[in-house]
């Protein structure tokens, strides 16, 4: 099997999208704290498409784990959408410390595979489905 792998010029290609990205998905988790019922749904959409385009973006250089943490925020994040009381500072934390992991992955691009992510893709996971039966 031939290795993958990404030159310097794409890590930083990467590092920078990530850097523009982040602080906008932060600003966007804080919103929807306090977002009136007619803003939420656009801000909750804005921040989809930013999520998903972190996603996207770490899938081109093979960050596997960081794709699986934006694929559990995003899903939390509609499931926010189809029922937008659950807007609280108790789900908005536990996307930002989603939010923190990304960062640290980012931080670390050559070692991110190794960060544990697996007690915030329970939490987020754990929310999604039990906000999804309710």
């Amino acid at each position: 099997m031939t290795q993958f792998t990404i030159d310097d010029e794409t890590w930083d290609a990467f590092k920078g999208s990530c850097e523009r990205l982040l602080p906008h998905i932060e600003g966007g988790l804080l919103d929807i704290e306090t977002a009136k019922a007619d803003e939420l749904t656009d801000k909750l959409a804005t921040l989809m498409r930013l999520v998903h385009t972190l996603k996207g973006d770490a899938g081109i250089v093979r960050l596997s784990n960081m794709v699986a943490l934006c694929h559990a925020m995003e899903t939390l994040l509609g499931v926010i959408s189809a029922n937008p009381a659950l807007a609280k500072p108790s789900i908005v934390s536990m996307l930002l410390s989603a939010l923190d992991k990304l960062r640290a992955m980012v931080e670390d691009c050559q070692e991110a595979a190794a960060i544990d992510i697996e007690r915030e893709l329970f939490v987020l996971d754990l929310a999604a489905g039990r906000f999804r039966r309710e």
